[in-house]
């Protein structure tokens, strides 16, 4: 990890740890993976955090998440009632930290609580063939391409898969 990932990863430990209590949270996207040692096409810029259940409930504040001071909510996606996803973006910075609703299971990597390559090769394929933003969804399959011999994952099975799922099931 380069020194900016370092402190990427200084600051979602002192996230994680800050919300122990409150919702679990686990690391994920090119930090986790860096923290894995795995290497990835382009170096981590921000921080991605899932979190075990939606993020906050219909007029209920009580559901953000507790970050340092000087970060500030700059997205939310999802629907009034569930949020699906939230973005803060750092005030002087503009250090961003996406905190994205998952059910999946965490493992501990070097004491931190972290999200699984698989599954994030599953959220990354969802992107790839789902995305409106042209740019977001390249982005995504170029990662997936640039992962393809890094990881013990059969990455085109699995798109494979996707698609034919979609196919199927197009509603879901």
């Amino acid at each position: 990890m380069n020194k900016k990932e370092l402190e990427l990863l200084e600051i979602a430990k002192k996230i994680i740890e800050l919300n122990k209590n409150n919702v679990p949270m686990a690391l994920s996207g090119s930090l986790m993976l860096k923290l894995r040692d795995i290497e990835t096409r382009r170096p981590a810029h921000d921080i991605d955090i899932i979190v075990e259940e939606p993020l906050c409930e219909q007029e209920e504040e009580s559901g953000y998440p507790i970050l340092p001071k000087d970060f500030k909510m700059s997205e939310i996606d999802g629907s009034r009632s569930q949020v699906e996803s939230m973005q803060f973006t750092q005030k002087n910075s503009g250090l961003k930290i996406d905190f994205i609703s998952s059910d999946e299971r965490f493992e501990e990597i070097s004491g931190i609580a972290c999200g699984t390559v698989y599954n994030l090769i599953c959220a990354k394929i969802f992107y790839m063939l789902n995305d409106k933003s042209h740019e977001s969804s390249e982005k995504h399959r170029l990662d997936l391409e640039f992962l393809k011999n890094k990881i013990d994952i059969n990455i085109d099975e699995m798109i494979e898969k996707q698609k034919l799922s979609v196919m199927i099931f197009p509603s879901l």
